[in-house]
């Protein structure tokens, strides 16, 4: 019940087929399908079919939690308990049954090709959406409806967005037309730029997303047997690699050339790292943004940096979750999860994260790198993949908002539900936390900090 509820929910938060598909419009899908998780880990652990819940992350995880909670409420009172719940207890929900419904050999491989699978699907919308011509899109003007960017009509062809309304008409307010590439299930791009739906409208957290995924490509290319694996990689490559290009994101790039030269470097040895280079480099050379509006973007970006050390000095326990934005000149959050953690939760909170994310990447570096007797050794290269899809996204989350982010705590669930596996199949395997790590992590923290402001001081400006 908790793979099903897992293999679920990974379509339904990024997918998102309720706000498409008209038989499940209006339906409370996701919350059904939190329930159905939430209730076959009751079943199966009270049943007996899984005996043994132990992770290393689960106590970090908790008392990153609390800490959430704490710091928010703070700052914002009562209010903040709603904060929370909504954008990070729901997170930490997801990651549980993501856990506790992969740790079996079978369940974990299928949780991984079901991501993979996901990740493709998206890869190719926004493949489909980028080769679309430019057409003029009427947003819903309902307040809750625009902001969520439904699409009320589409018209015809257009050049620039003033195509798409009559001249000798005038609009008081921003007029409800923009001129984008239309796609599959009413999306449509941004500034020209691919994009999803949800969590994944923002073109560089749709790229991140997709690149981080193909390192599963490459760890079932090693397993499988037949000729049509070699199709299945190339195709995962090119519609991956394309969708990186079509959403200009320079983060996204470094991602994909990341998930390259580690598996390349896997595979091959260190001699493997120019094969990884030269494959990467479409991608890299052909992704990203340049020009006036690239170098806006890295400007503005700096400047929430600073606004964060600023944070950081007047609100040494943070200035509470998802309020960032609330304390910078332009409205905007971070867009660095490193900054973002320090800022809003203050130094605890940090900590805490980064020694979920560290424990969570130990996991598969750990099954996946060093002897382990009595493991699958399908399970063991899976677990490679995911090691490598982690070394993309710490370098990707460094330019975005990503901290309780569902996609990045999908990956802390399957680095749990890894570890079960290992458990299953010896009861005596432990990954244990020391007090030099603890300490090492830490450490790390805080000269992160010092570095990234001594480069801020350096770059000068405000």
């Amino acid at each position: 019940m908790t793979y099903v509820a897992g293999i679920l929910l990974l379509i339904v938060i990024f997918v998102r087929p309720q706000e498409f598909v008209h038989a499940l419009e209006g339906l409370p899908f996701l919350n059904v399908v939190v329930a159905l998780g939430c209730v076959g880990i009751a079943y199966e652990f009270g049943t007996g079919q899984q005996k043994d819940g132990k992770t290393p992350q689960g106590k970090l995880i908790v008392a990153y939690l609390v800490w959430c909670f704490i710091s928010t409420m703070l700052q914002s009172g009562m209010p903040g308990f709603t904060i929370v719940k909504t954008d990070v207890m729901f997170s930490v929900i997801f990651c549980m049954i993501f856990m506790y419904g992969s740790r079996s050999p079978k369940r974990f491989l299928g949780m991984t090709a079901a991501l993979l699978g996901v990740a493709l699907f998206l890869s190719t919308a926004a493949t489909i959406q980028g080769r679309s011509p430019f057409l003029c899109v009427e947003l819903d003007q309902d307040p809750e409806a625009r902001g969520s960017g439904e699409v009320k009509s589409i018209g015809g062809e257009c050049e620039t967005r003033r195509d798409c309304w009559d001249k000798d008409e005038s609009f008081e307010d921003d007029p409800p037309f923009v001129c984008e590439k239309v796609g599959i299930a009413g999306t449509f791009s941004v500034a020209g730029r691919v994009r999803w739906r949800g969590k994944l409208q923002d073109p560089n957290e749709l790229s991140m997303t997709c690149s981080a995924a193909l390192a599963f490509a490459f760890a079932f290319h090693g397993l499988l047997k037949g000729w049509w694996r070699h199709i299945l990689l190339l195709f995962s490559i090119a519609v991956t690699m394309y969708c990186v290009i079509l959403s200009q994101s320079r983060g996204g790039t470094l991602v994909i050339g990341i998930i390259f030269l580690a598996a390349f470097v896997k595979r091959f040895g260190w001699k493997g790292a120019l094969l990884g280079i030269v494959a990467a480099a479409p991608g890299i050379l052909l992704g990203g943004r340049s020009g006036e509006e690239a170098d806006a973007s890295a400007e503005e970006r700096t400047e929430l940096l600073r606004e964060g050390f600023d944070m950081i000095m007047h609100y040494p326990l943070g200035v509470g979750v998802r309020t960032y934005n609330e304390h910078t000149g332009t409205g905007l959050t971070a867009h660095n999860s490193y900054m973002l953690e320090a800022a809003e939760l203050g130094l605890p909170g940090m900590w805490l994260w980064a020694l979920v994310v560290y424990t969570s990447i130990k996991i598969p570096y750990v099954i996946g790198f060093r002897p382990l007797a009595g493991i699958d050794p399908k399970v063991k290269a899976i677990g490679n993949g995911l090691f490598v899809a982690y070394c993309g996204m710490l370098v990707g989350i460094f330019f975005l908002s990503f901290a309780y982010h569902s996609v990045l705590w999908t990956y802390f669930g399957l680095s749990g539900g890894l570890y079960g596996v290992a458990r299953a199949s010896d009861p005596n395997f432990e990954i244990k936390i020391s007090q030099k790590e603890v300490i090492g992590v830490c450490v790390s923290c805080v000269l992160f900090l010092v570095l990234l402001f001594g480069w801020l001081k350096v770059k000068g400006g405000h």
